[in-house]
């Protein structure tokens, strides 16, 4: 992704948040820790959002949030 910001005059992208998880697992964890499956998905998009702008600071990146979720939400404010 960094490619692509770095080779345009790109100032905005919608990122498509809208996909409900369903039967959500890792073939890394044992059964015991398939609860955190969920949870490190979510720190590890965090991370990604984070280097993303801190590297394109100018780049407004916004979020759609998931169905169940109404806008203007904290899930927008998240990023």
């Amino acid at each position: 992704m960094s490619e692509v910001f770095s080779a345009a005059q790109i100032s905005y992208v919608k990122w498509d948040c809208n996909r409900n998880f369903s039967d959500v697992y890792s073939p890394y964890l044992p059964p015991e820790r398939q609860g955190e499956t969920a949870h490190r998905y979510m720190l590890g998009l965090y991370r990604v959002m984070r280097e993303l702008t801190e590297r394109f600071p100018d780049i407004l990146f916004e979020p759609t949030p998931p169905p169940a979720t109404t806008s203007g939400s904290a899930f927008s404010r998240t990023f």
